[in-house]
C-alpha cells in the first residue's frame, strides 16, 4: 500500500513544469505567502503584483536562472510604515528586496524536493527570512512543508538549531538597513524557528487550483502603526489560469483581510502565441519500381473511357466511346491500352508489340471499318522513352494512298496525303 503511494504519478515524478505552478503575493514560485522547493521551467520570467489589505502591495520579478536556481526582485509599498515625525506624519516605506532560492535535490518516486533560499538578501530586512523547504506531490495535490526563520519564525516554535552549535545564530538585528549590502549576520539567524506549509490541489477544472496553507508570519512590523492584525495563521486561496501565461489568484488571509495577485509570465522556449500557418505539408512518398508497376497495372485495368479528353474539332462518331473501347479491345492484338480522340486523329497507346507499323495498319483497317470520322491512327509505345509516334491513314473505300516504311528507330509510316513521310521523333 505504502509503495503503490510512494510510486503514484511517478512518470510525472521530478517535472515541475506538468503541475500548475503558483507564484505567491511575493513573486516567487510557492503557495500564497510561504515559499515551495517548486521551481518555474528553465529561462521562465514573471511579473507580479500583489495586494494586501488594499494597502500593502508588491511588485516582484521573478527568472529561473538555471533548473536549480531561482532569483526574484521585488520592490513593495508599506503605508505608515515608519513612526510619527515631528509633525506626526506616519511616512510609507518603499522597500526593495532580492531573493534566491535554490533547489539542492530533486524529487524522486521515494523522497521530496528540498531547497533553501532567503527573500531578503540584498535589502533592507524588512521582509527578511529564510527557509529550508520540502514539496512532495501525490496524484494532483503538491504538499509543502518548510522550516522558517526571520519573518516565518514569529510564531516562536522552536529555538533555532544553529543557535546550539555557533552561539552567534542566536542574534538578529531588528533594525531597517540600508539595503544594498548582504547581511550575512542575517541569514539563518535568530532565536527561533517556525514551520509552515500547505497544499496546492490542482482541481479537475483546467487551469483552477485550490490552495490552502500555514503561515508563521504575524506581520509583527507592521501592526504597529498600520494596523494590521492577524487572527490566524491559516490562509485561503483559489488561483486561475485565465490564459496559458496569466494567472490570478484571490483568497483570504489571516483571518483578517483578503489578498489578491496577477501572475504573467513568459517562456522564451515557448511561442507567445500559437502557429497560424496551418501543419506543414507531409514529406513526399516515392514510390518503389515494384510499386509504381504495381499501380500502373491497376490503372491500365480502369476504363479509360473516363479519363478520354474528346477534345480538337467537332467529330460525330456513330459509335459510343464504350463501343469503341470494345472494338479496340477485340483487335488482333490485345497491346491497346488506352486512347484519346484528337480532332479526326485517333491516338491509341500500346505496349508491348516492337513492330508499330503493323499495329497502325491493324487500327486503321478497323477504323475504316468501324469507326467513321476518323482520318489518321497514331500509335505510341508506352514503354518507349523517346516518345515515338507511328502514323498511318485511314482507307475508306475508294481510297489510295502510298505506304512508307518505317524507319530504323521506329518510325512510323507517312501522315494522309503525302509520300514517305519520316516518322514523328
Amino acid at each position: 500500500m505504502l509503495t503503490a503511494v510512494a510510486t503514484a504519478r511517478a512518470d510525472d515524478i521530478g517535472n515541475d513544469e506538468i503541475f500548475e505552478q503558483n507564484r505567491t503575493t511575493y513573486g516567487d514560485i510557492g503557495l500564497i505567502e510561504v515559499p515551495s522547493a517548486r521551481m518555474a521551467p528553465d529561462g521562465q520570467m514573471s511579473l507580479t503584483i500583489g495586494d494586501i489589505n488594499a494597502s500593502q502591495w508588491r511588485v516582484g520579478l521573478g527568472f529561473q536562472a538555471l533548473p536549480w536556481l531561482e532569483a526574484s526582485f521585488r520592490y513593495s509599498h508599506i503605508p505608515h510604515f515608519f513612526d510619527a515625525d515631528p509633525q506626526g506624519v506616519h511616512q510609507p516605506l518603499f522597500d526593495r528586496s532580492f531573493g534566491l532560492k535554490v533547489r539542492l535535490f530533486q524529487e524522486t518516486a521515494y523522497t521530496p524536493a528540498f531547497a533553501i533560499g532567503a527573500r531578503d538578501i540584498v535589502g533592507t530586512g524588512v521582509y527578511g527570512q529564510e527557509f529550508m523547504v520540502l514539496s512532495k506531490r501525490l496524484w494532483d495535490v503538491d504538499f509543502t512543508a518548510g522550516l522558517g526563520w526571520g519573518r516565518l519564525a514569529s510564531t516562536e516554535m522552536f529555538p533555532n538549531p544553529f543557535g546550539k552549535l555557533i552561539s552567534s545564530f542566536n542574534i538578529r538585528s531588528q533594525n531597517t538597513g540600508q539595503g544594498g549590502t548582504v547581511s550575512f549576520n542575517q541569514l539563518f539567524h535568530g532565536p527561533d524557528t517556525s514551520l509552515f506549509g500547505g497544499l496546492n490541489w490542482q482541481t479537475p477544472i483546467e487551469g483552477l487550483n485550490l490552495l490552502v496553507e500555514y503561515s508563521p508570519d504575524r506581520y509583527l512590523r507592521e501592526r504597529v502603526n498600520t494596523h494590521f492584525y492577524t487572527r490566524t495563521p491559516v490562509n485561503f486561496a483559489a488561483d486561475y489560469h485565465v490564459l496559458d501565461n496569466v494567472s490570478i489568484m484571490a483568497g483570504y488571509l489571516y483571518g483578517t483581510t483578503w489578498g489578491l495577485a496577477v501572475s504573467a509570465h513568459v517562456d522564451p522556449k515557448t511561442p507567445l502565441f500559437g502557429e497560424r500557418i496551418g501543419s506543414p505539408p507531409l514529406p513526399p512518398a516515392v514510390r518503389s519500381p515494384q510499386q509504381r508497376q504495381v499501380g500502373l497495372d491497376e490503372l491500365n485495368k480502369q476504363n479509360p473511357v473516363t479519363a478520354v479528353d474528346h477534345g480538337g474539332l467537332s467529330v460525330n462518331l456513330n459509335t459510343d466511346p464504350t463501343n469503341l473501347r470494345e472494338i479496340l479491345a477485340a483487335a488482333p492484338s490485345s497491346a491497346a491500352r488506352d486512347y484519346e480522340i484528337d480532332g479526326r486523329t485517333l491516338a491509341i497507346n500500346v505496349e508491348g508489340p516492337t513492330d508499330l507499323d503493323a499495329q497502325c495498319r491493324i487500327f486503321a483497317q478497323i477504323a475504316a471499318a468501324s469507326i467513321p470520322g476518323i482520318d489518321t491512327i497514331a500509335i505510341t509505345e508506352l514503354s518507349d522513352h523517346d516518345g515515338n509516334v507511328a502514323l498511318c491513314p485511314v482507307l475508306r473505300r475508294g481510297q489510295t494512298a502510298s505506304s512508307a516504311t518505317p524507319s530504323a528507330t521506329g518510325a512510323s509510316t507517312q501522315a494522309p496525303g503525302s509520300n514517305g513521310a519520316p516518322m514523328l521523333d
